[in-house]
């Protein structure tokens, strides 16, 4: 969805947070709710947390700042937001040495072979 009219937009949204400066303190501990992940004015991804909160609020953390705190980690590993940016975004931009290194990872290469990191966003 590209964004016609910007200004229209940011009054539907709270304030917007980067990843890169994650972890947000402005964000509860324990929270259900939905979000959207933007790059630039262009909404990429929208995601809900929390549907079982009435179970778990004893819990330290739960809901939305659980579920950003995998995204912001940006692993591949169950973690749909972190698949679907590298299916969409991320391996589409890259050059056919890239793609040919992607295509060579080894399971055994470690985290930081399967780690995006989603600073734009």
């Amino acid at each position: 969805m590209k964004e016609d009219n910007p200004e229209r937009s940011r009054a539907l949204f709270s304030k917007r947070h980067w990843f890169r400066d994650w972890p947000n303190p402005a964000i509860p501990t324990v929270a259900a709710g939905v979000y959207v992940v933007w790059q630039g004015g262009r909404l990429v991804y929208a995601g809900m947390s929390g549907r079982q909160i009435e179970k778990n609020r004893h819990k330290r953390k739960y809901g939305l700042i659980t579920q950003l705190d995998s995204h912001a980690k940006g692993r591949l590993s169950g973690d749909q937001f972190n698949v679907y940016v590298a299916n969409r975004l991320v391996i589409p931009s890259l050059n056919h040495g890239q793609l040919a290194q992607v295509c060579r990872w080894r399971p055994d290469a470690g985290p930081a072979d399967t780690t995006i990191h989603p600073s734009t966003f």
